[in-house]
Formats: C-alpha cells, sequence, structure tokens
C-alpha cells in the first residue's frame, strides 16, 4: 500500500505528494524492496526542485530544498555551490543589495572553500575553474565582512579574492569597485 501510494503519487505532477509518499515508504520500510529505487527517485526529484526554485528565483524555497538535500549529502559541492552562488548573485548582488540569507550564503561559501581546497570539484562539469570559484566564494565573505563594518577585514578578503582570479573581470572589476568603495 505504501509503494502504491508512492507510485501513483510520482506518476502525477504534484512532486511534494510524491515526496511525501516516498518518506512515508521509506521511514515505514527503509531497506525495503523498493527502498533503493525510491531513494533513487526521490534524489533526482530533489534536484529538480532545486533547479525550479533557482530559475524561479525563490530563495527561500531553494534554501530549503538544499538543505534536505545537503542533510542526506552533506558534502554535495554541486548543490553547496549552487546556494552560494545564487544568493550572491540574486540577493547580495542585487541593487540594492539584500542581506537576509547573508548568514547562509557565507556558511555554504565556507563549506565550498574547504571542500575545493581539499581537492572536491564540482560533478558533470569538465571545465570546473578552481580558482574563479575560490574567488566568487571568497567575494561572498568579503562583502558580508563588508557589511558587517569590518572594512579591513573586507579588504583583505577581496584582496584574496582577486588573487585567486586576477583576470577574471567579474571578480576582480567587482572587487577593486568594493575596496574602492569601502
Amino acid at each position: 500500500a505504501a509503494y502504491r501510494a508512492f507510485h501513483e503519487a510520482s506518476q502525477g505532477t504534484d512532486t511534494a505528494a510524491a515526496l511525501a509518499a516516498a518518506k512515508n515508504y521509506l521511514e515505514k520500510y527503509p531497506s525495503g524492496q523498493y527502498a533503493a529505487a525510491i531513494k533513487q527517485w526521490q534524489d533526482q526529484a530533489r534536484m529538480t526542485q532545486l533547479d525550479t526554485a533557482i530559475k524561479d528565483k525563490r530563495t527561500a524555497d531553494m534554501l530549503a530544498v538544499g538543505k534536505e538535500i545537503l542533510a542526506a549529502d552533506p558534502e554535495n559541492l554541486n548543490v553547496i555551490y549552487a546556494l552560494a552562488f545564487n544568493i550572491r548573485r540574486n540577493e547580495l548582488l542585487s541593487s540594492p543589495a539584500v542581506y537576509t540569507n547573508a548568514a547562509a550564503a557565507v556558511e555554504y561559501a565556507t563549506k565550498g572553500i574547504a571542500l575545493v581546497e581539499a581537492g572536491k570539484t564540482l560533478t558533470g562539469v569538465a571545465s570546473f575553474d578552481k580558482d574563479a570559484t575560490l574567488g566568487w566564494m571568497t567575494q561572498i565573505l568579503a562583502m558580508n565582512a563588508g557589511k558587517a563594518g569590518n572594512a579591513a577585514d573586507a579588504i583583505k578578503l577581496y584582496e584574496k579574492s582577486t588573487g585567486y582570479a586576477p583576470a577574471d573581470t567579474q571578480i576582480a572589476g567587482r572587487n577593486l569597485f568594493a575596496v574602492v568603495t569601502l
């Protein structure tokens, strides 16, 4: 019955209902006959939800789904990258800047920096640019330090960010402007 409920829900368009049915099945039968297939479906459904929330610029939904994904896979650099990057793009770099989710951006950027420095790369990205990734993630830390009124730390972080990718105008140019503004 639990599998049938999941199967029927997963055939429709209500992903939330299907995810609830998947959760119900996995709670009752964590190692049941269909558990592996349902977990795989669940992972793909959550990634689709995350992608949709990002495209629709629904930050609260993006963060909620991202947290669910990271609860099961805490070192998923693709998700960490997506969360930090999109908070940066949609909020921190908006005009005027919005800092509602700045703490989350800092948390994900810090975690992402540690993972990249440890050698992790984005899955499925053939042209992963480690330096640019470290540059913009460090830029998030600098932006937050500047907003907190800590100009000295912000400037050091902007300089570090530029040092990772000095030829990248999206990083270096924005950092130079920020430093001058500070």
